[in-house]
């Protein structure tokens, strides 16, 4: 008998079955809208002072061991050797009363020399906008514009970003921090900008076509639904994965902070976290709740399923993965990225190999009781 496509959980039947087929023609359609249409304008006069370093730095804050210098018109180099590693140097700007603004927009032509990146994941070239709390605390949102390593030719970089409701400041930064070589910019730009007039219609109708195709998918596999122990780790992960694929960034800042908090709390306690350990990357909890549960739903869909080829497991998975990366369009200062699909199939990956040494275990357990009574 051949198997039909609900006897195949997250997997592809082939032919390949007309409701995956139109999952992946939506990813294609919503990376080439966001990619080709530009959903913001620029509006409102030039943020920045003296952009073009026309006054030497008297509007910006140099700060570091390496050097710092305009090597033509508009265009500034930054340079740092080994003996500059640690400090590096970099260039700043404060915008004051950033709540002004709801989206501003930081543009810049870079060019990389020979930059290695140091020891921690920020050891790069970065032109950033960082936003700022009253404490001066940086907030853990989207800032990166570039972050560079080896060698480039001059090329544009830009990016967009919501303002955060808690930012008390707003900083643009040209930084070589912790790396060697040199970062040269030219052109920088701060702009405020709005979202184009037909855009909020387009950002509608996609996630009213993505909640239709979702919901087709779901309903297909109806007949399977369970209430047993794996079926409800199933849910339990797969309703995880979407509403932190859906809450809003701020949200999002929020609940990082909190659990980062109790982290740090109680791990000491534990003997897992020395007080002088409590740092690191402010994205680590969201990488580990990636990680996680991907990880759980691979493991629990396994269980549920033993017999389930890892092929085609793995093939609906990772494009389930995906699919919760491309829907970060649609949501208030979220945006895709590239290695958080990786650590989502890393976790994937995980999740599988846990269950099948589970699985070895059990068994092995099991045939040890049976022969010794």
């Amino acid at each position: 008998m051949t198997a039909r496509f609900s006897d195949l959980p997250l997997g592809f039947s082939f032919p390949l079955d007309i409701r995956w087929l139109v999952l992946m023609a939506l990813i294609i359609g919503t990376l080439g809208f966001f990619k080709f249409y530009d959903r913001y304008t620029a509006v409102g006069p030039e943020l920045l002072v003296d952009p073009g370093f026309q006054a030497g730095f008297t509007h910006w804050d140099l700060t570091g061991l390496g050097s710092a210098v305009i090597t033509g018109p508009g265009e500034i180099t930054l340079h740092a050797g080994e003996k500059e590693r640690g400090a590096g140097v970099a260039v700043r700007q404060w915008l004051g009363e950033p709540q002004r603004y709801r989206l501003l927009r930081l543009s810049g032509e870079l060019k990389a020399d020979d930059i290695r990146p140091g020891e921690r994941f920020w050891h790069k070239g970065r032109l950033v906008l960082a936003s700022f709390d009253t404490a001066e605390h940086m907030l853990r949102v989207p800032h990166i514009v570039a972050d560079l390593v080896g060698t480039h030719t001059w090329q544009i970089y830009q990016a967009d970003f919501h303002v955060p409701t808690t930012a008390h400041q707003v900083q643009v930064g040209l930084q070589l921090i912790g790396a060697t070589g040199s970062l040269s910019a030219r052109h920088l730009s701060l702009r405020a900008v709005e979202e184009q007039g037909y855009y909020p219609i387009y950002q509608k109708l996609g996630m009213i076509l993505w909640g239709i195709a979702l919901l087709w998918l779901a309903l297909s596999y109806r007949d399977q639904w369970r209430l047993n122990p794996p079926y409800l780790l199933i849910y339990g992960a797969i309703a995880g994965i979407f509403m932190g694929t859906l809450i809003p960034v701020e949200t999002k800042l929020i609940l990082e902070t909190d659990i980062e908090a109790l982290i740090l709390h109680w791990a000491p306690r534990l003997g897992f976290l020395a007080d002088a350990d409590r740092h690191g990357d402010p994205a680590l909890i969201s990488k580990l709740g990636h990680l996680l549960l991907f990880g759980l739903l691979a493991f629990a869909l396994r269980w549920a399923h033993p017999r389930q080829g890892h092929a085609k497991l793995l093939c609906g998975l990772l494009l389930l993965a995906l699919i919760s990366e491309v829907l970060q369009f649609f949501v208030e200062g979220r945006v895709p990225q590239f290695s958080d699909w990786l650590i989502d199939s890393l976790g994937l990956v995980i999740g599988l190999i846990l269950f099948e040494i589970a699985r070895k275990t059990y068994t092995g357990v099991r045939c040890w009781l049976a022969s010794n009574p």
